[in-house]
């Protein structure tokens, strides 16, 4: 199975993600790398507030997130 989801990341580099971390912080960006254990690293990162959290405001961006895998609440891809 583990396998399976990173193949199935893998096939999603370069493509805009949408990530949720179990902090609540939400962040869209293109998806540069994924490891074994699911850390992730976006290029160019909005961050924002989920939606339905109030203000849709994003930060500005960054140049790369890391975001590690047991951080991570979902993935959309």
């Amino acid at each position: 199975m583990p396998s399976d989801l990173l193949r199935a990341l893998r096939e999603h580099l370069g493509r805009e993600v949408r990530v949720e971390t179990v902090r609540g912080d939400e962040f869209r960006g293109t998806l540069v790398d994924v490891d074994p254990h699911f850390n992730l690293i976006l290029s160019s990162p909005a961050e924002g507030k989920p939606s339905g959290a109030g203000s849709a405001s994003a930060h500005p961006r960054a140049q790369t997130r890391v975001i590690r895998g047991d951080a991570v609440l979902y993935l959309v891809l």
